[in-house]
């Protein structure tokens, strides 16, 4: 009869939307089905794999593999060595970003026979050897090298450079091996002077655009190619 008496307050009192009703172990229970969204992503995810963001630290350092060339499915962060001990003049970095270039692609779709990923990085350094003199922990620094997509990566003081305060860790690396390449390619090996004239293909690129600036600060003559019109 309480049974009956808490059903009929229910349906007629509280207005409640159910209308089936069970009693099991002195309790009164009512047939619902609730949409469980965590139960449901993971159902879904189980199925067709789905991109998460999570940290890696804390945990173990990991660096980026492919299992397959080719496939791109099987792209993965893997655990990576640790280093307990550095070099007289080694640094010591936790790595932040990294640019990804065309090279990064042929890797990744078996076209070149090689498995590291990353031709630079920026971070933080995090420790530094005793013979170390031009940094400290808690620089920010970008150091080009391959094999850079990594949380930690230990390379000698001559290979890194300072970050100013005013560039981003994204924007520092993006312009790592295209400075570099522009430098190189026109100061070191062309010695470019104000009296010449330079022709810059694919000049929209990273590469081509600080090829333009260099140009520009020796004063030369620059005379561009784009390959749309749009990137003019």
């Amino acid at each position: 009869m309480k049974h009956i008496t808490q059903v009929f307050c229910s349906a007629f009192e509280i207005a409640s939307p159910d209308f089936e009703y069970t009693v099991r172990d002195g309790r009164i229970l009512t047939p619902r089905l609730i949409f469980e969204e965590d139960a449901n992503r993971n159902l879904n995810a189980s199925i067709h794999p789905r991109t998460r963001q999570q940290a890696w630290l804390p945990g173990p350092p990991v660096k980026l593999q492919i299992g397959t060339p080719g496939s791109l499915d099987t792209l993965r962060f893997i655990e990576d060595d640790t280093r307990t001990t550095l070099g007289a003049t080694e640094v010591e970095i936790e790595s932040r970003a990294w640019p990804i270039g065309f090279r990064d692609v042929f890797v990744a779709l078996g076209q070149l026979d090689e498995n590291e990923f990353g031709t630079d990085c920026t971070g933080i350094v995090r420790r530094i050897g005793e013979g170390v003199t031009g940094l400290k922990p808690g620089d920010r620094v970008c150091a080009p090298f391959f094999g850079a997509i990594k949380t930690y990566v230990y390379r000698e003081e001559s290979d890194m450079l300072k970050i100013p305060d005013a560039l981003s860790m994204e924007a520092a690396c993006g312009v790592i091996n295209p400075a570099l390449t522009a430098w190189y390619s026109l100061i070191d090996v062309a010695r470019l002077t104000k009296d010449d004239k330079i022709l810059i293909h694919s000049a929209a690129g990273g590469t081509g655009q600080l090829a333009i600036q260099v140009a520009k600060m020796v004063g030369a003559e620059i005379f561009a190619t784009v390959g749309y019109n749009h990137k003019e």
